[in-house]
């Protein structure tokens, strides 16, 4: 029984460390709802904020979710199913101009 109780509070001390890890390599989170873009957590360039608005805009999307993430030293996008693989491609695209310190200095916040 206390084996039992030892490995709940285990993972339950466990599960708020690992979603603090994935948090921790998060650039930005934009959600789009009703075609319009919204910044939910993060910073960014306002350049890369309306550019991004252009292709989400052009592409028609009511609904999505696009976070971009560290991977190595480049950012990384990873784009709800709701977005066609050609946008997300665009959105790789643009935000693929950009470094890492440039994204984690940009001007807008939420």
């Amino acid at each position: 029984m206390w084996l039992l109780l030892a490995l709940a509070v285990l993972v339950l001390l466990a599960v708020p460390i690992a979603f603090a890890i994935q948090r921790s390599t998060e650039l930005f989170v934009i959600d789009v709802a009703g075609g319009r873009v919204r910044l939910v957590r993060g910073r960014l360039p306002s350049r890369l904020f309306g550019d991004i608005e252009d292709v989400v805009r052009r592409a028609g999307l009511s609904a999505a979710r696009v976070r971009v993430v560290i991977d190595g030293t480049r950012p990384r996008v990873h784009a709800s199913p709701e977005v066609p693989s050609g946008v997300e491609q665009q959105l790789r695209n643009i935000v693929g101009t950009y470094q890492v310190a440039q994204l984690r200095n940009g001007n807008m916040r939420p």
